[in-house]
């Protein structure tokens, strides 16, 4: 049989340079969550998605042709 090495001392030393290899891993995989064009600490969180302001322009120009007939 082949020889077995002694798991503790092994797991201590994976744990160990793990451990010191990469201290501080960062928690959030993006700087700021997706809706938000804006870091977090903004004074309110933006309500809107990026291009918010397109649907109501729409809106506006079927209004002005549907009310002035262009």
């Amino acid at each position: 049989m082949p020889e077995q090495r002694p798991k503790n001392s092994n797991s201590n030393s994976n744990s160990n340079s793990n451990s010191n290899s990469n201290p501080n891993p960062n928690p959030y995989p993006y700087p700021y969550p997706y809706p938000y064009p804006y870091p977090y600490p903004y004074p309110y969180p933006y309500p809107y998605p990026y291009p918010y302001p397109y649907p109501t322009l729409l809106l506006r120009l079927v209004f002005f042709r549907f009310a002035f007939g262009f």
